[in-house]
């Protein structure tokens, strides 16, 4: 209580509480002229502006599935045509925000020119074509003012496109290098066929479940004459593709989607015709998604963890090779075997330990996976399984070939011996 009396503190009361209301009000004029959410004018344009932006976000700018198996053709070509669908996506977005700004600065000129009217004004604010009116100091003064707001509006809109499109284009980097980071690195060997069943049970309960660690890429392993194991595509064509990917995601996103501030639908709000001369108003065209990730450490260091992670991979497979040398080294070594002129005098233990070992590389080259899953590629090893398979094979029937030849001809020998004993 300020005063002694409860008359000047009810005055005061009064008072105070009348003040207090008059700066709400004058506050929330003021918030309703210049907070665009708040306008009635910009206030569905802006709104109708976020819900496409919302929408755009779902877009990606890959395609990409986990639980498919791209071979670097069959990556290249999915690509291509997600890249056309996703331009026109981009192209139709851009076009729907045009015509929504586009609506809210015809709605704040129309606004403009009633109040005009209403004051005992008149006329037109000039499209392509139309007579110009001539205007009084005051109202180049006010449409000035109206086309200063419209201006900042369109820049608003610009800076929500293009965080937008930032995220947009952060969410598909995102998604590459999860889908990298999730599959452990090396070579997993083939499940049992318990371990198999059980997958299967746990993907049919969660019916819509992918698995995260199956392989993203096919590499092609075979046997190069005359003596080494290669595979393709080979690495730098497979990172080309990548980089041109990621360059294809940032270039889909310039191409597509423009500034409203620099667009020629929009100089008649930001450049207005004023008594037969356009304003010479300097509009600055600030950043387009190039210029916003140019320097950003958060796109380079997310670009440079997939680059780095698919090297990983990579490197993976090229250790994964080594594993085939010694199924390289037999396969040579039987290609000079000869069992007819190289074994026709060995001993029975000899016959039965040459069985052995080839019956062994046989059970060795079958169980040569092939798919085998490496990280993120799954190399195929149909042609290498198919040229080292019957190696071993081969050697198993020369044996069973030449057993019984030998074996005839020992009993040939016996039985002339014996002849001749009994002559």
């Amino acid at each position: 209580m300020l005063f002694r009396s409860p008359h000047p503190n009810q005055a005061h009361y009064t008072w105070k509480k009348t003040i207090k209301s008059e700066k709400m009000v004058e506050s929330s004029k003021v918030l309703s002229q210049n907070l665009f959410l708040l306008n009635g004018t910009f206030q569905p344009s802006l709104l109708r502006v976020r819900e496409l932006c919302v929408e755009a976000s779902r877009l990606k700018l890959h395609q990409i599935k986990q639980g498919e198996c791209y071979t670097l053709e069959q990556f290249t070509t999915v690509q291509e045509e997600h890249k056309e669908l996703t331009c026109e996506a981009l192209a139709s977005f851009y076009e729907q925000v045009t015509e929504a700004v586009k609506a809210a600065c015809e709605a704040a000129l129309q606004a403009f020119e009633e109040e005009v009217r209403a004051d005992g004004g008149g006329g037109q604010t000039p499209r392509g074509g139309d007579v110009e009116v001539k205007r009084s100091f005051l109202q180049q003064a006010q449409l000035r003012s109206v086309c200063k707001k419209v201006t900042s509006y369109i820049r608003v809109v610009d800076y929500i496109v293009l965080s937008t499109l930032h995220q947009l284009l952060m969410s598909s980097l995102d998604d590459l290098l999860t889908m990298f980071k999730d599959v452990p690195l090396g070579y997993k060997e083939p499940p049992t066929a318990e371990e198999l069943a059980a997958e299967e049970e746990l993907l049919v309960v969660a019916k819509n479940a992918v698995k995260k660690d199956t392989p993203l890429f096919q590499v092609e392993v075979y046997f190069q004459a005359p003596d080494a194991i290669e595979f393709s595509p080979s690495g730098n064509e497979f990172s080309a593709q990548l980089d041109a990917t990621i360059s294809d995601f940032v270039s889909m996103l310039k191409s597509r989607v423009g500034t409203l501030i620099s667009h020629e639908a929009f100089r008649r709000y930001t450049q207005p015709v004023i008594n037969g001369r356009q304003d010479s108003v300097e509009i600055n065209e600030g950043f387009d998604i190039v210029g916003l990730i140019e320097e950003n450490d958060e796109y380079n260091q997310m670009v440079d963890g997939i680059k780095t992670s698919f090297d990983d991979h990579f490197m993976q497979v090229i250790e994964y090779v080594k594993i085939l040398e010694p199924h390289k080294t037999l396969y040579l070594q039987n290609a000079d075997v000869d069992m007819g002129s190289q074994h026709r005098d060995a001993r029975l233990e000899e016959w039965k330990e040459l069985l052995d070992k080839f019956t062994d590389q046989k059970a060795m080259f079958d169980a040569i996976p092939l798919a085998a899953s490496v990280g993120i590629f799954a190399a195929n090893n149909q042609r290498i399984k198919d040229l080292f398979l019957p190696s071993p094979s081969r050697c198993l029937a020369d044996i069973h070939r030449t057993l019984p030849e030998i074996g005839q001809t020992m009993a040939s020998k016996l039985l002339n011996e014996i002849g001749r004993a009994h002559v």
